[in-house]
């Protein structure tokens, strides 16, 4: 008798222990799934402040500029390897954020500017070619003429 009670108690600890298992087995696979969700937005918000950076370089440009051709001289010299066309900046970016041809590409930052007036427009845009989406989006408006003030 001795030894059914025996072989009934370690039973249930090998149930207990299946159980335990099983729990952690179920906590580790939700703890993982927010690992790599955490892991993903850590790469957005990279590339996010990447091409904020790189706008922002290029509307500060935009604000210094003191005509269409003062500010595609400075883009030139930004970007002294992507040529100029009809006002538009062209680059494609890999996953890891580095500049390569457009057949690796993952984002596409375009610059197109324009001057109408005394006004000088230039609005940067970055797509995700993954999904076809705007990931950035900016716009900029300098006035680079006009009469000066003379007390």
């Amino acid at each position: 008798m001795n030894h059914k009670h025996e072989t009934h108690s370690s039973s249930l600890f090998l149930l207990e222990l299946v159980i335990a298992i099983v729990i952690f087995a179920l906590c580790s696979a939700v703890s993982l799934q927010f690992f790599a969700k955490a892991h993903l937005w850590n790469k957005e918000a990279k590339a996010l402040h990447f091409f904020s950076n790189e706008c922002s370089m290029a509307a500060e440009i935009c604000g210094i500029s003191s005509s269409l051709e003062d500010f595609e001289k400075q883009l030139q010299n930004l970007y002294p390897d992507t040529p100029i066309k009809n006002g538009s900046l062209f680059l494609s970016y890999d996953d890891l954020l580095k500049p390569c041809s457009s057949s690796d590409e993952r984002f596409l930052y375009s610059l197109t500017f324009s001057q109408q007036e005394e006004m000088l427009y230039v609005t940067m845009e970055v797509t995700d070619t993954n999904n076809s989406s705007i990931f950035f989006n900016l716009e900029s408006i300098h006035h680079i003429g006009g009469a000066s003030y003379a007390p």
